[in-house]
């Protein structure tokens, strides 16, 4: 099999789409913390909270003035790719822990002006009115990926995802009461090309109020941009549910906030 480390426009168009499709496909099975919470089945209970607003929870989103390596604001409402089929592997078992809404849930994606649309991004805060239901859903998370480890999946078109996962709690933004996060590397190989390929995924609490981070690219090796994002996501989420507006902090493609 050849492998392109770094693909053009000779690579064949349904290969460029189906690694578009399967990127979107992992970040869509990650952004699940919207409807993880309780249920009214015997969640833990926590204090009442104050609920953000959604224009709130919507100014605590990451913008387009804060993202870097080139990437555009994808409009609300687009059409999706519909070539996103398949399994995803051990990362199914999120599907499992939908159960009930949060009251508040916005989220706003990112992706570059390329033929793979990657690197992308995907940002979500959501905001539960108790502190007792958002703990529950970081914990859901956490236990409905800690035995996934790898992936090896094909999909019905033959596209097969490999990729290695790591887990675990380390804190980025001190700000933060808790978070959880996940790197999945490998390779996405189809019709005889094989290029490699990351997810990148935080998911932070700040009180009752949840944001999520996650990346996809065509490398392994993502430097210290999640971390970045994350510090910047959680600072806007902080502030506004302070009640202040978020500094206008920026991610610079070398990984650093400015």
């Amino acid at each position: 099999m050849s492998v392109a480390t770094t693909p053009t426009s000779c690579t064949p168009p349904s290969t460029r789409r189906r690694t578009r499709a399967l990127a979107a496909a992992a970040l869509s099975s990650l952004l699940v913390l919207g409807a993880c919470g309780d249920s009214g089945g015997g969640g833990s209970e926590g204090e009442a909270a104050e609920l953000l607003t959604e224009e709130q929870a919507t100014t605590a989103l990451l913008t387009s003035e804060v993202v870097a390596d080139g990437m555009v604001e994808v409009p609300a409402g687009a059409e999706e790719d519909d070539d996103a089929e398949g399994s995803l592997g051990c990362l199914d078992a999120l599907d499992d822990i939908k159960e009930a809404e949060a009251p508040v849930e916005v989220d706003r994606d990112f992706e570059a002006e390329n033929e793979f649309a990657l690197p992308a991004l995907t940002t979500q805060v959501v905001s539960y009115d108790d502190a007792g239901e958002t703990a529950d859903a970081l914990d859901a998370f956490r236990e409905a990926i800690e035995d996934c480890d790898s992936i090896d999946e094909t999909d019905p078109d033959g596209a097969r995802m490999q990729l290695e996962i790591e887990l675990d709690d380390a804190l980025t933004n001190e700000a933060a009461d808790e978070q959880a996060n996940l790197r999945a590397t490998g390779t996405i190989s189809a019709e005889g090309v094989e290029f490699p390929f990351g997810i990148w995924f935080a998911v932070a609490r700040v009180d009752n109020h949840i944001v999520t981070v996650g990346l996809t690219d065509l490398t392994e090796e993502f430097g210290d941009r999640l971390d970045a994002y994350v510090t910047v996501a959680v600072d806007r989420l902080a502030a506004v549910a302070d009640g202040e507006e978020p500094a206008g902090t920026a991610v610079e493609e070398s990984g650093t906030v400015s």
